[in-house]
């Protein structure tokens, strides 16, 4: 029987196309590393960075929409008054939790000065809304449909454009001791009246 050296047997055929797939793979792992830029470990720095300043501004507005939430809840509350001491423990409590998440410190007394005059320059409607409603409760019948409708999309609108402000004003790096009420006020009207559609 006549034996030939060249012959390729199944087994060395199947050997051969390991090899080259092996190879291949090897090849396109270096074309890629050769392609692919060195990310320097400040660039890392960076992207983490950016992530968690993502996270934080989600978590900030979750904050001022349960709030926001919250508010008009407050807004329907029976006993003349209550309302307005409700709207403004949920207010506080949002900015407690706000001053919490960006590092400031917090201050009640401060924030409530802050948050009274931001509310001074909402508009007409906020103060005209608010004495209708209490007035309608104290008399029944009077105004107290009007009252009923307007008084929760208020502290709601005003709770999400005192939340909004602080955000901004956080995210410049502000506190609540630098916190100007009259330079913000634009912005806060801006956020309580897109609020308010």
């Amino acid at each position: 029987m006549t034996h030939n050296d060249n012959r390729i047997t199944p087994f060395r055929k199947t050997r051969r196309r390991a090899y080259q797939a092996l190879e291949e793979d090897d090849n396109s792992t270096q074309a890629h590393e050769a392609v692919t830029p060195n990310v320097s470990p400040a660039d890392k720095v960076q992207v983490v960075a950016a992530k968690d300043h993502l996270a934080r501004q989600k978590e900030a507005e979750a904050i001022v929409n349960r709030a926001m939430w919250l508010a008009r809840g407050a807004g329907v509350v029976p006993l003349p008054l209550l309302d307005f001491v409700a709207l403004m423990a949920i207010q506080m409590t949002m900015l407690t939790q706000l001053s919490h998440l960006y590092g400031v410190d917090f201050s009640k007394n401060r924030a409530k000065k802050i948050v009274i005059s931001l509310s001074a320059s909402a508009n007409t409607a906020l103060t005209g809304g608010f004495i209708m409603y209490n007035v309608g409760k104290l008399a029944p019948g009077f105004a107290a449909i009007g009252g009923l409708l307007t008084m929760p999309l208020i502290g709601g609108s005003l709770t999400y454009a005192v939340g909004k402000t602080f955000i901004k004003h956080y995210e410049l790096g502000g506190t609540l001791l630098d916190f100007d009420p009259q330079s913000t006020r634009a912005y806060f009207q801006t956020q309580f009246q897109r609020a308010s559609k």
